[in-house]
């Protein structure tokens, strides 16, 4: 699942990145030539961020759903195993102190 979350995300950071370089596009053939061409321009940029407001919906919503499952299962786990919960917690607080004190000398 991770795998799949990160080839969403690089499909939409490569999503913006063309949205961007529409932008640039359409504010170099405005400067260059006009209003001719800047409206098909101006169309595809906005075709390209619909595109990605849609990518990054769907990359939210299933983000949100396995954010959600991960959750359920520590919950799960904790209520199974409680005592192995706390001695993992007190084991993160010892490195963390530990670390801390390291730090301030």
């Amino acid at each position: 699942m991770n795998e799949e979350l990160q080839r969403q995300k690089d499909e939409l950071i490569d999503e913006m990145k063309d949205v961007l370089q529409e932008a640039e596009n359409l504010y170099k053939e405005t400067a260059a030539s006009g209003a001719e061409g800047a409206a098909a321009l101006a169309d595809k940029v906005k075709e390209k961020l619909t595109a990605a407001k849609e990518k990054l919906g769907v990359f939210e919503e299933e983000w949100s759903v396995k954010a959600k499952q991960t959750a359920h299962q520590a919950d799960e786990l904790v209520r199974e195993k409680p005592y192995h919960a706390l001695g993992f917690a007190a084991a993160v607080g010892v490195v963390i102190g530990l670390l801390m004190r390291g730090n301030s000398r």
